[in-house]
């Protein structure tokens, strides 16, 4: 059993200012959700769209999962590295904020909880909001999203964390000086 809170309150995210808190309220009619997180959200949380940003198109329903290169680009977007501890939260109820909750694990992040209660619960508690921004950087791998991809697959596998060069292999070979194996497999 993961030692990893599913659930965490209000003075928990006080206490743990490392953790990237997202906001992603949705609803189905109503305000766009961008509007909402520009009028006021937890200080430091970053805005994610379910619609742009968590879902992927053709099916099968309105909100397919994105595929693994889309999820990498939102996440990369939010400064969310493997050792991020992601916490997300919605209106309240939790469905919206369950949805990252969900596609992180099933991706292999564990390292993510759900706001108990979201934004209701934290504005109760006497809690401030802000309309500012967080400035984030992103976390890259140069151009080698592929590269991302199997750093997820060998923790899938359950292999222990693989180590990943930030320029990929375009940035490896712009130094000759580096190995690089051409012709046919060894053996």
């Amino acid at each position: 059993m993961s030692h990893i809170p599913l659930l965490v309150d209000a003075k928990w995210v006080q206490v743990h200012p490392d953790a990237r808190i997202v906001d992603l309220r949705w609803t189905a009619k109503g305000p766009p959700s961008r509007q909402k997180y520009e009028e006021g959200h937890i200080p430091g949380a970053v805005f994610v769209d379910l619609d742009r940003d968590l879902s992927g198109s053709g099916g099968p329903g309105r909100h397919p999962f994105p595929s693994e290169e889309q999820l990498a680009r939102v996440l990369s977007r939010l400064g969310v590295a493997a050792d991020t501890h992601v916490v997300a939260y919605d209106e309240g109820s939790s469905s919206v904020a369950a949805r990252l909750w969900f596609m992180l694990r099933a991706f292999g992040h564990e390292k993510v909880s759900v706001l108990d209660g979201g934004l209701r619960a934290w504005s109760e508690a006497g809690l401030p909001l802000t309309g500012e921004e967080p400035r984030i950087a992103p976390v890259s791998c140069g151009s080698g999203v592929t590269a991302c991809h199997d750093a997820l697959a060998i923790e899938l596998a359950g292999l222990p964390p693989a180590r990943l060069y930030v320029g990929s292999f375009s940035g490896w070979i712009e130094d000759p000086a580096r190995p690089i194996a051409t012709g046919p497999e060894p053996g």
